[in-house]
């Protein structure tokens, strides 16, 4: 694997240099943690000038494919000079009376003329891994996407406040918070989440901050208000997954291109008002599906679509080792509150049980009709509660090899799972829209829908 990149004061001073002083040259690497500016570009050029200026085709000369070939230019010359833009071509001829005019049968808005002319005076950084990544990634812009139909709301993600006080639900392209202290369940704010569906959802352990991911943007709010405190833009794809640090000083998301790649972002959200990541690296092969930090902060595990579960230090965030031995998507994680253990639910229907301090598998948990598709632990850490594609959660001892009984169903695909600390509840987010809530002996207590009214 790279070396994972990491944002260094001389590489931002750099930018600050050119972005300040417009120091012209040939167009240089991607600085380490590459922000969202970057990536648009990147995607912008493989979408609307590689069709042309690629190895085969070559129209012109000139080769878009890598920083190579536009350091080099075509049969004219350079097509970029970093930072001047009255001296970069590539510029010239996307203005709507250019001759000849780029893309040819095409022209472009001006958010994203104005997104190439921002990267060109920057520096013209190329980002290979977002290059590549846009094969399959047409470049839409979120604010344009639109509503999602009124009959579709899956639940896709639950989190449950470190104190038990508050449910937040990532509910259709809605984010739902709820007060777990009244028997009700008291909904208390309802939160425009994204335009497309909310992928995932969590609190930090501090209470402070609740961040939802979606398509290519990532909202996070102060809690107990409904206003937007942060956003983060410009990311690849969707969010599936996001995870905070024990000590709430970092923000872990994951995004990347469909079948192609699984990229882990990293933000310091202790700086107030930075929006560039710490840290982004390419960590799997295809979409990752969860993401969990050991309770120590010291190990984050991710799980992938490329049936893998990777291990990374904290902080650096170089590689640890892999866990390898499920034969599908690897769904869900679950650290053992003592950090020693790493349980991961799978597409096969199956529980493994890792070691942390040797790689090693100690267990697998088999029984389940359907792919696992969200775990955790029971409060007192001798169980693992699972949830399948059946709608049924259930108890799973590793000494049996099999669940041990069922706790409860919710008469649909159950997607995401909440437990409480002390193991008196139960959340399920299922397909039909409602969070089914279950006592420790798995009965019914309520379902959340969505439509309570708002607590004045």
């Amino acid at each position: 694997m790279p070396p994972i990149e990491n944002v260094s004061p001389s590489r931002f001073l750099s930018s600050l240099f050119v972005a300040l002083f417009g120091i012209s040259g040939a167009v240089r690497a991607a600085p380490p943690g590459s922000d969202g500016a970057v990536i648009r570009a990147m995607e912008l050029l493989k979408t609307q000038c590689a069709p042309c200026h690629n190895p085969t085709k070559k129209k012109g000369g000139l080769v878009l494919v890598s920083a190579e070939g536009l350091e080099t230019g075509g049969d004219n010359g350079a097509v970029v000079v970093r930072g001047q833009l009255g001296q970069s071509p590539l510029l010239q001829v996307l203005e709507p009376d250019a001759d000849p005019h780029m893309p040819p049968r095409k022209q472009l808005a001006d958010e994203e003329i104005a997104v190439l002319r921002a990267w060109v005076e920057s520096g013209a950084a190329w980002d290979a891994e977002a290059f590549a990544g846009a094969a399959s990634a047409p470049v839409i812009d979120p604010d344009s996407l639109r509503s999602l139909p009124g009959s579709y709301h899956p639940v896709l993600a639950l989190s449950l406040s470190q104190d038990d006080r508050r449910l937040a639900v990532g509910r259709g392209a809605g984010v739902f918070v709820y007060d777990c202290t009244a028997t009700n369940h008291v909904l208390l704010h309802r939160l425009a989440g994204q335009d497309d569906a909310v992928q995932s959802v969590v609190w930090s352990p501090d209470g402070k901050w609740l961040a939802a991911g979606g398509f290519r943007r990532i909202r996070i709010w102060e809690t107990g208000g409904n206003t937007v405190a942060a956003e983060l833009k410009d990311l690849v794809g969707r969010v599936p997954a996001l995870a905070f640090s024990p000590d709430s000083s970092l923000l872990v998301a994951a995004d990347g291109v469909e079948t192609q790649s699984g990229v882990i972002r990293v933000w310091d959200v202790l700086q107030s008002g930075r929006l560039d990541p710490l840290a982004r690296w390419t960590a799997h092969d295809d979409t990752i599906l969860d993401l969990k930090i050991s309770p120590d902060g010291t190990t984050l595990a991710s799980a992938g679509v490329d049936t893998q579960v990777k291990l990374w230090r904290i902080p650096g965030f170089e590689a640890l080792g892999t866990l390898e031995g499920h034969n599908g998507h690897v769904t869900s994680l679950a650290f053992h509150a003592d950090g020693s253990v790493l349980v991961s639910g799978g597409a096969d229907g199956e529980v493994k049980i890792w070691e942390l301090k040797t790689r090693d598998q100690r267990e697998t948990v088999t029984g389940h009709p359907g792919p696992v598709t969200a775990l955790g632990w029971s409060a007192d850490g001798k169980k693992i509660v699972t949830v399948c594609e059946d709608g049924i959660v259930r108890i799973c001892d590793e000494e049996k090899k099999r669940p041990e009984r069922s706790l409860g169903s919710a008469g649909d695909v159950v997607y995401a799972l909440a437990l409480s600390s002390d193991g008196t509840r139960s959340y399920g987010g299922c397909h039909d829209g409602l969070v089914r809530v279950w006592d420790k002996d798995g009965k019914l207590q309520g379902q959340l829908s969505g439509e309570e009214t708002l607590e004045p």
